[in-house]
């Protein structure tokens, strides 16, 4: 799009979604996600006037500036962020609602969204879906592995209808549902050869002076450990490394002296990760699924849930 001064607007009235331009709105949002007016317009099949009179259209019609063509590339504004946000929004619950009448309908086909802790798919969640995919061959599954929070927020935007885990240190919400599935115990590993399990027992002092990698330093697990130590007036725990998920902090462990804290289940699954031989006990670990109780319960929903019940027995 071609540069320009930016010129005061006239005031507009106020819009209902449903007055907009629909292809204007997914002009707009392709080009914001895309960041490319090139990429943007391949991918709808448009040229690139076209593309920038269309959201110059939007802009005028909104009264703002959706874009701040003074940079290369253009930025999205602060009203351009809140309209990619709410477009977004509209976008992933309109698909949901197609789902959901496919679903009504008695179709055996669709997307079923989740979102997991990203221990959850060491073993509960894979074994989940292939049971679940054996009952209905025909639905696709999409899993977006995050740290809770993160996945809080896809749930909030309905980018996800369900979301597993810890659910310990969430924050509850009087619109959520939440159906517990198992308490886990914590418990501290290392690699198989690590020269600490050599030592019959290892007392809190003693683990406290080791190296740690850290998946979440959020995670009720790094939380309870830290909490143990301050209240046994030890050093702060203070990880030599932090990486983003727990397959890579098992992958990390097979090659380094480092030591973590992950839950008692998730260690049965990493392979040449033993726990360590410690001689004090960590809290439990409480794991379920939360859903937003505005909208029923899809049977296919409901049957994913049934198989990760049946992956923790």
């Amino acid at each position: 799009m071609a540069e320009s001064a930016s010129a005061p607007r006239p005031p507009q009235r106020e819009r209902s979604f449903a007055e907009m331009n629909p292809r204007q709105l997914w002009h707009f949002e392709t080009l914001a996600q895309m960041g490319s007016g090139t990429a943007a317009c391949r991918y709808l099949g448009i040229s690139q006037s076209a593309l920038a009179q269309s959201v110059a259209r939007l802009e005028s019609e909104l009264g703002v500036d959706l874009f701040d063509r003074s940079t290369r590339p253009a930025r999205l504004t602060a009203s351009g962020l809140h309209l990619l946000e709410y477009v977004s929004r509209i976008s992933a619950e309109t698909e949901a609602l197609h789902e959901r009448f496919a679903q009504e309908r008695g179709e055996s086909s669709g997307v079923l969204r989740i979102g997991c802790g990203t221990r959850w798919m060491v073993d509960i969640i894979p074994r989940a879906v292939d049971a679940f995919t054996r009952a209905y061959p025909d639905m696709r599954i999409n899993i977006v592995a995050d740290q809770m929070a993160r996945l809080s927020q896809r749930l909030e935007d309905r980018q996800i209808s369900l979301m597993f885990g810890t659910i310990d240190m969430l924050r509850r919400y009087s619109h959520h549902e939440i159906i517990e599935m198992k308490a886990d115990r914590f418990t501290i590993v290392a690699r198989s050869t690590h020269p600490l399990h050599k030592r019959k027992s290892l007392s809190l002092a003693e683990i406290a002076t080791e190296k740690w990698i850290v998946s979440d330093p959020t995670a009720s697990s790094t939380t309870a450990l830290r909490q143990m130590l301050r209240e046994a007036g030890l050093p702060a725990l203070v990880p030599t490394v932090e990486l983003s998920d727990t397959l890579a902090v098992a992958a990390m462990l097979r090659r380094t002296d480092l030591i973590a804290v992950v839950s008692s289940s998730t260690v049965r699954n990493l392979d040449e990760i033993e726990a360590l031989p410690i001689d004090f006990e960590l809290p439990e670990s409480k794991s379920g699924v939360i859903r937003l109780r505005d909208r029923d319960l899809a049977a296919v929903e409901a049957d994913f849930i049934a198989e990760v019940q049946k992956a923790f027995a």
